[in-house]
């Protein structure tokens, strides 16, 4: 996955995804869990969100 996406935050994202295709997480758990910035995590996920592979909802307070 890194030689085909050159962002390794992406790869990261991609990888807690796909392992866990139930499970919902929010951007604060993301930076946690994956030890990246906030700011690369949010771009990333509006990256995706854009491709069509991720979609989003808010509940209390937090943005899944």
């Amino acid at each position: 996955l890194k030689r085909l996406f050159t962002s390794t935050t992406r790869v990261k994202l991609l990888t807690i995804f796909l392992l866990n295709p139930d499970k919902q997480f929010f951007i604060r758990q993301l930076t946690r869990e994956l030890n990246e910035q906030i700011n690369s995590i949010r771009r990333e996920l509006e990256n995706l969100k854009v491709l069509g592979l991720l979609k989003t909802h808010h509940k209390n307070r937090k943005k899944y």
